[in-house]
């Protein structure tokens, strides 16, 4: 999967949270989570529920979802905007 096969926008379909506020030129992105298109959550602690496969895949599908967050709020052309990734934090 990649960002032409995310849906716009569909982390915000099941709440009412915000995940993108944008502040002059910075966009600042928050509470996305490992969950596919129409398919469940990924849970689980890499060693332990998760292979280090299934953590890459989750790791890459928070990726997917921040750019489509992204794509969604600044417009087709919002990723050719991103200059820099200032910082990520996991949690």
């Amino acid at each position: 999967m990649d960002i032409h096969e995310v849906k716009h926008g569909h982390t915000h379909t099941h709440t009412h949270r915000t995940y993108h506020l944008q502040i002059g030129n910075m966009a600042y992105l928050s509470g996305h989570l490992p969950q596919p298109f129409e398919r469940p959550l990924i849970t689980g602690k890499i060693g332990k529920d998760l292979t280090t496969e299934q953590g890459y895949e989750a790791a890459k599908m928070v990726g997917l979802n921040l750019c489509s967050t992204l794509k969604a709020n600044l417009g087709n052309k919002g990723l050719e905007k991103v200059k820099r990734i200032v910082k990520v934090c996991v949690a």
